[in-house]
């Protein structure tokens, strides 16, 4: 799905939220937009196991996605 197809959210094209399991620091980001596609550039404190959440908007509805990060 192209970056552009995607309409902004609360200032962004989607929010990433990054906590790992052992600390429970927060980071949130916003994805930049390259070449129509969300790109995402951050850096991880340690080796934990980490849960992410991304949310963005489609068309008129709001997704939120997770992951568990190894």
């Amino acid at each position: 799905m192209p970056a552009s197809s995607l309409g902004d959210y609360m200032g962004a094209k989607a929010h990433v939220v990054i906590i790992p399991l052992e600390s429970k620091a927060h980071l949130h980001v916003h994805p930049k937009v390259h070449q129509d596609e969300l790109v995402l550039h951050t850096s991880f404190g340690s080796k934990d196991t980490d849960r992410m959440w991304i949310r963005l908007l489609l068309g008129c509805k709001l997704y939120t996605f997770d992951f568990v990060l190894f």
